[in-house]
């Protein structure tokens, strides 16, 4: 369960990384928007719902 979590926003905090690197210029409100999406889904992943 753990490292599920892991891979999940291990590579979506790569993407976050390598994105603006990779392109020539950096637009600032998709990645703010991608930064707000990667934030609420480790929320919801380290929610724990069972409790």
């Amino acid at each position: 369960m753990v490292s599920t979590k892991g891979v999940f926003l291990g590579l979506g905090a790569v993407m976050l990384l390598l994105g603006p690197g990779l392109s020539p210029e950096i637009v600032v409100l998709p990645l703010l928007a991608s930064l707000m999406v990667w934030t609420t889904a480790a929320a919801f992943l380290f929610t724990n719902p069972k409790e």
